[in-house]
């Protein structure tokens, strides 16, 4: 993207290193810039979070999106798959779409080099991250149906467990078991994510993450609604 600064100038030369014969996508990580502001270590919370689920999911030879602050493909895959074509009428989505619609088992690599990464300036308000979330979110419902499927059921389990854990503290029933379980899911949940995160260079808003998670269970839906 035009607003997006490459951490080095490394950064096509590593990006070309992750191509083989078969490889014609390549995932990169768009930061954005770090700031003293709580909007921004959220920002970068949800940046992270999102970019280690796709990456995940790319290393599972399922990859799903991209965005298009870090990307790169072939030009040959890009003109044989008549490019954006089937999504010229939307106003955005044309990074994600176009690796969802293309993407194979095979196709596809990431690469997480720190001199790989590029760095954009964060939205400083509210309701501007709100109006970029509503057209990222509008986006995802042309994803395959699988890939839906797969997404979906990943937030619901999200809502679930925080649900039935809030009701089963509430009324105390079985407290010790329920506590250790509740204790146990974030400790795993944090351990992941420290480890994605560190590699994304995010590490320092990773302790947020027992927080960031209810934050995002309750206000995706709204942006989802307002989409």
């Amino acid at each position: 993207d035009a607003d997006c600064i490459p951490a080095s100038e490394n950064w096509i030369g590593e990006i070309m290193q992750a191509y083989t014969e078969e490889k014609e996508i390549v995932l990169g990580y768009g930061a954005y810039q770090k700031q003293p502001t709580f909007i921004n270590k959220w920002i970068r919370f949800e940046t992270a979070f999102n970019s280690m689920m796709f990456l995940n999911f790319a290393l599972g030879r399922n990859a799903y999106m991209g965005v298009g602050r870090n990307l790169s493909y072939k030009r040959q895959l890009f003109f044989e798959s008549k490019g954006f074509a089937s999504h010229q009428h939307l106003l955005s989505g044309d990074d994600d779409l176009f690796v969802n619609e293309n993407a194979s088992k095979k196709n596809v690599a990431i690469c997480v080099k720190p001199g790989a990464f590029t760095f954009s300036i964060p939205k400083s308000s509210w309701s501007e991250w709100f109006n970029q979330k509503k057209r990222h979110l509008s986006t995802s419902l042309m994803y395959r149906a699988k890939h839906k499927f797969a997404l979906g059921l990943f937030h619901s389990s999200q809502i679930i467990f925080w649900l039935i854990s809030i009701v089963l503290l509430v009324l105390q029933i079985q407290l010790p078991l329920i506590v250790s379980v509740f204790v146990f899911r974030l400790l795993i949940v944090y351990i992941v994510l420290a480890i994605n995160f560190k590699k994304l260079d995010e590490l320092d808003v990773s302790w947020l993450a027992p927080f960031f998670e209810i934050f995002m269970i309750f206000l995706y839906p709204v942006v989802m609604m307002a989409s």
